[in-house]
This record gives structure tokens, C-alpha cells and sequence, in this order.
């Protein structure tokens, strides 16, 4: 695969995947090794079919966070809080500020994780609905019943704060 090619999907879906990761594991060095490893493992197994590449990034993405947890067990049992470094968090808003809306962002990730989970991948990741229902392993059905409460819960809390419109 040409250098040129490989550099250009990096660029171009660097910011999806560290995102979706952070939104996983809300731990930027965490999210920096993943994200490094799941574009090193796409890019081993990338064939000519560039067309699926974020989906397939993405997939490598969950699979890394997973395996992450399974390892590290002691670390996922403290309290979210111990694994969040607020310090880190400039780097990453800075992303998501050109993004979308740094406060619906937050307002999302307050939201159950499979309610996040399919926000983040919608709207930031920009993933069609059927690709995300096959990532979750989910119907295509249960999908759009899961984003569709997602975001009526998602309105409900934006005006319970105040958020206008």
C-alpha cells in the first residue's frame, strides 16, 4: 500500500477515532496507545477496499479498548474519577470544539454507555446506522430504537440545563 495513501487516511480519521476511543476509556494516554495500535493493525490487514476503512478502524478501535479491560481489570475497578486526568482533557477539547459543541459532548458522555456509545459513533464518528447496529451487535431495528431514546433523553437533560436550541 502506498505511503501517501496510508498518511491520508491517517489524517483524515485520526479525530473519529480518538474521540470514539476517549468516549470509551476517558484516559488520554490510554486512548493515545489505542488509537496508535488500532492504525497500525488496520493498516497490517488494509487491503485496496479503502471504502470501509473507518468502519473497520473503529471495529479494531472497540476490540483494542476491550481487550484493554479484560487485562487490565484492576485498573477499569477504580472509581472513573482516579482514571479521568482533567489535566489532559485541553488536548481533546480542542478536537471536539471545531467538532460539535463542547457541551452537548459532555452532555452525552453524563448519558449510559450504550446511549453514548451510538451518539458518538453517529454524530462525531459519522457511521451509517446499519454499520454501527453490525459494531454493537445489534439489529439495524434495535439500533435506531436505541439512538432514538438516546437522543430524546439526550433533549430532555439539554433542557433541564438550560440549553437553548
Amino acid at each position: 500500500m502506498d505511503a501517501d495513501i496510508l498518511e491520508a487516511l491517517y489524517i483524515k480519521y485520526y479525530r473519529t477515532a480518538y474521540i470514539y476511543v476517549f468516549s470509551l476509556c476517558k484516559n488520554k494516554e490510554m486512548t493515545e496507545d489505542i488509537v496508535s495500535e488500532a492504525f497500525e493493525k488496520a493498516f497490517i490487514t488494509l487491503d485496496d477496499e479503502k471504502r470501509y476503512f473507518k468502519y473497520w478502524l473503529l471495529v479494531v478501535c472497540k476490540n483494542l479498548w476491550l481487550d484493554n479491560i479484560r487485562k487490565n481489570k484492576k485498573i477499569m475497578n477504580r472509581p472513573l474519577e482516579e482514571l479521568f486526568i482533567k489535566d489532559n482533557e485541553s488536548a481533546l477539547e480542542k478536537i471536539i470544539e471545531k467538532e460539535k459543541n463542547l457541551y452537548i459532548y459532555k452532555s452525552i458522555m453524563k448519558l449510559q454507555k450504550n446511549y453514548q456509545e451510538i451518539l458518538i459513533l453517529f454524530y462525531y464518528g459519522n457511521i451509517p446506522l446499519a454499520d454501527i447496529a453490525k459494531l454493537m451487535n445489534i439489529s439495524r431495528g434495535n439500533a435506531k430504537t436505541i439512538i432514538s431514546r438516546a437522543r430524546k433523553k439526550l433533549k430532555i437533560m439539554l433542557e433541564e440545563d438550560g440549553y437553548e436550541f
